[in-house]
């Protein structure tokens, strides 16, 4: 996270990281909501593979 955030500051854009790992998880966690949301409507068009250090992230998802 460091270095996004030094790039950020070089390239005097946003820093794209989240201040804590909670915000991370959470973030991660609603977009991989929406994508099997979008997948559900469209199964043909659409294939995941979702992967995270994350354990909690990761059971989340296979239990969707």
């Amino acid at each position: 996270m460091i270095t996004e955030k030094q790039l950020a500051n070089s390239k005097q854009v946003e820093d794209p990281t989240f201040s804590n790992h909670e915000l991370t998880s959470l973030n991660y966690d609603r977009n991989v909501d929406k994508i099997l949301k979008f997948i559900q409507k469209r199964p043909d068009l659409i294939h995941l593979f979702v992967a995270s250090h994350n354990q909690d992230s990761v059971r989340n998802a296979i239990t969707k």
